[in-house]
């Protein structure tokens, strides 16, 4: 394990074909090493990574069995002078952004603090032609960037946990604090900041979720692992059986994305920069699925856009 400074990517995905690709190499150069954890994908996500690998040597593999146990991976970079860059397969970074923020973060500028948190707009559809996205925003929407300061804390073990949540059991060093938080979507807009992020929570990430028991494909993305950890109740299950039968919206009103992420108005932006799944065919060449899976959910949506806002 290197000194540092250094960078340390972690991606983990499960079932994500479809923008595997696009996540991972618009951000793997930011990274000095990556780590991505394949949590028993069963559609091409896997081939499309060790495709990644080929190409960076500085790409690693895990097969891990339980997302919920997946943060034992970064316990030892407790201390280090790293800084820990979480990232989900349904998550898009602007590359330029990050290039410009690369030397700017390994040069100390952002030490003093614990956590980076960027601008994230969670996404309902894309128009690539136009090179815009709709969706929900900052301040209403949840930040959900994931950038740690390592080296600002002594211990973080949470004991088995997915990687970088169980937050309330890091130890600080002095100094510092869980509150020691840079939110730079506060302070640069979306149009200026190096930091930022499409969330295509709205959109399918793979050929499996329609056909997921648990997944409620028509409104939301894939399941993450404490949904589908809570899927399993059977009172939750009988349940939402009953009010999909006396409410044909229940899911889009009530299920866990639309909760978490679906806050505020639906705002159009602008996502020069983003590139787009089928710049990725020589690692997927399956990426016109990605495409059709926007399209999709950007036609669903902007025929429902009337009725979005809370």
């Amino acid at each position: 394990m290197t000194e540092g400074p250094q960078i340390l990517g972690v991606w983990l995905l499960r079932d994500e074909e479809n923008f595997a690709a696009w996540s991972l190499l618009n951000a793997v150069e930011f990274c000095d090493r990556v780590l991505v954890m394949d949590n028993r994908s069963r559609d091409r996500t896997r081939q499309i990574v060790e495709a990644v690998a080929a190409r960076y040597r500085h790409v690693e593999i895990l097969d891990v069995d339980d997302a919920r146990d997946t943060h034992k991976y970064l316990e030892d970079y407790a201390g280090t002078r790293t800084w820990v860059f979480g990232v989900d397969g349904d998550e898009i970074y602007d590359p330029a952004g990050l290039a410009r923020m690369r030397p700017r973060l390994l040069a100390g500028e952002f030490d003093g603090y614990w956590r980076i948190a960027g601008h994230m707009r969670h996404v309902l559809g894309i128009r690539f032609d136009r090179a815009e996205a709709f969706g929900y925003t900052q301040p209403d929407a949840p930040e959900g960037t994931k950038l740690f300061n390592f080296s600002v804390i002594d211990d973080w073990r949470p004991g088995p946990h997915e990687r970088l949540h169980g937050r309330k059991s890091i130890v600080f060093r002095p100094g510092y604090a869980r509150d020691s938080v840079l939110r730079v979507w506060k302070s640069e807009g979306w149009d200026q900041t190096d930091f930022r992020c499409l969330h295509l929570c709205f959109v399918t990430r793979s050929r499996f979720e329609a056909s997921s028991p648990e997944k409620e494909a028509e409104t939301t993305g894939r399941a993450n692992p404490r949904e589908r950890w809570g899927e399993r109740s059977l009172l939750r299950r009988v349940r939402r059986a009953v009010m999909r039968r006396l409410d044909p919206h229940y899911d889009l009103k009530r299920n866990y994305k639309r909760r978490n992420y679906a806050r505020g108005p639906v705002a159009s932006f602008e996502i020069t920069g983003f590139g787009a799944p089928n710049d990725f065919r020589t690692v997927d060449p399956g990426c016109a699925a990605a495409h059709e899976a926007v399209r999709t959910a950007t036609e669903r949506w902007s025929r429902m856009q009337p009725r979005l806002a809370p």
